[in-house]
């Protein structure tokens, strides 16, 4: 999804952009999360009108049957399931008896969701105390707005067990002209589940209120509030901190790079062998140049004639070693993944990543492609590398995931390429034992395009 925005009214830092935001042009001052995928101006900027770029995001679009398959064991970290030590247990009681009999995480966030929908009202008018007072007013009324609603699943997830978050940010707005309007009324908060090997995926408790492209496997339609006229004052109310868009990440910022903008940091100097080690290949001392030997005449000759021999024998092993066998082997686990395009993607995601891990950014069994690029760029900030490619490479493994069907020639072809510009940016500036490792060692080198 690529989005052109531009900024009329919106205080505070951070920066509008669709989930999950894997790119951003126009400006060289943005700081991103990888965890929470949230994208903000660097230091203390604010947002200030007519500030325009382009964002690039990918959108997850999944089924009932993908999420009802899914676990949520391995959460990105454990304050997803944490609650205060004072959580009441009679809300643990109430969570528990909403999704018994329900298996699975998909089951259970289902069953939460639409708990909140069928019995209770949205209503602006209400006014409750935070915590856990304000929770158990609402739970008491069963009216409240989007916060209430949003962060009451949240708890009640965990109390069961399962990990999730508020998010805060916008739904759409509406179209005026060629464009989307997004206002101040758009504001709106939800809750997250977290889903193994998928990641973050958006539920929607608050009737009345309902996600693009979420209608799949929440059975709500997509809704938002647009009862209010155009006010030329509409501002963005100073709680709704963090990534605004249909579908954005929790309000935490970090300090890392967003992907897409420019890598500040300086490639490291290539240090190569110098070395001038190998065969010794000056004359016996009782020879002479040409192989006539002083003493035992056809003797030497055939002595050399056999060095010479062996010599070439090993150049043609060393050669079918570094050149032949990598490229066997290649071969043989290509032929192994099969023809559809989406599988070739995939396998040679997998290549990139086993060449990250060479200098550091071994995979986390958590991480999704997007997110592993991401920190990718957080930890790799030398050896030439082009995060943005890397970053292009991960949005290809994702569509490969998900759409398995969008996928072509031309995907696979893109994939070997930067595939291909990974192990050359290594061969030519990764630390020596990882050079000697790509070049000699025929497993690795086979991963080299």
């Amino acid at each position: 999804l690529r989005q052109t925005v531009t900024i009329e009214n919106m205080g505070e830092g951070w920066v509008p952009a669709a989930f999950e935001a894997v790119a951003i042009s126009g400006r060289d001052e943005f700081v991103y999360n990888p965890e929470t995928a949230t994208v903000r101006l660097s230091g203390e900027g604010n947002l200030s009108r007519g500030m325009t770029y382009t964002v690039s995001s990918v959108t997850g679009s999944y089924t009932v049957k993908q999420l009802s398959a899914t676990t949520s064991k391995r959460p990105p970290d454990a304050r997803y399931l944490s609650l205060p030590k004072n959580f009441p247990d009679d809300l643990r009681s109430t969570a528990a008896s909403i999704v018994e009999g329900k298996g699975s995480t998909y089951a259970r966030a289902i069953a939460l969701q639409n708990w909140f929908r069928e019995n209770f009202v949205y209503d602006l008018s209400v006014s409750y105390g935070s915590g856990l007072k304000g929770m158990q007013e609402f739970l008491s009324a069963r009216r409240g707005f989007c916060e209430q609603f949003a962060s009451t699943f949240a708890a009640f997830a965990r109390a069961i067990g399962i990990p999730s978050r508020v998010a805060v940010g916008f739904t759409p707005g509406v179209i005026e002209g060629d464009e989307y309007v997004v206002r101040a009324r758009n504001a709106h908060a939800w809750p997250e589940v977290w889903f193994d090997r998928i990641g973050w995926v958006s539920f929607e408790p608050t009737p009345g209120r309902g996600a693009p492209g979420s209608e799949g496997y929440t059975g709500v339609r997509p809704a938002q509030d647009e009862t209010v006229e155009p006010d030329s004052t509409d501002t963005v109310p100073g709680t709704a901190e963090t990534v605004p868009s249909s579908n954005p990440a929790t309000t935490e910022a970090g300090s890392n790079t967003l992907p897409g903008s420019p890598d500040t940091s300086t490639p490291a100097g290539a240090s190569g062998a110098t070395g001038t080690g190998g065969p010794d290949t000056s004359a016996p001392s009782d020879s002479v140049p040409g192989g006539t030997s002083r003493g035992s005449g056809g003797h030497a000759l055939l002595a050399w004639v056999l060095v010479i021999l062996a010599l070439g024998a090993l150049g043609g092993a060393g050669y079918a070693w570094v050149r032949v066998l990598p490229g066997a082997l290649r071969k043989r686990r290509l032929r192994a993944v099969g023809d559809a395009p989406a599988d070739v993607v995939l396998h040679l995601w997998a290549d990139a990543v086993e060449l990250l891990g060479l200098v550091g950014v071994t995979r986390r069994p958590e991480e999704t492609p997007l997110e592993h690029a991401a920190r990718a760029r957080t930890v790799v900030g030398t050896f030439g590398i082009q995060h943005d490619e890397v970053d292009h490479l991960a949005q290809l493994a994702t569509r490969a995931l998900y759409a398995r069907e969008t996928m072509g020639d031309d995907e696979t072809a893109a994939s070997e390429v930067i595939v291909g510009g990974v192990g050359t940016a290594l061969l030519a500036l990764a630390p020596r034992s990882v050079r000697l490792k790509l070049r000699l060692d025929p497993r690795w080198a086979s991963r080299l395009v």
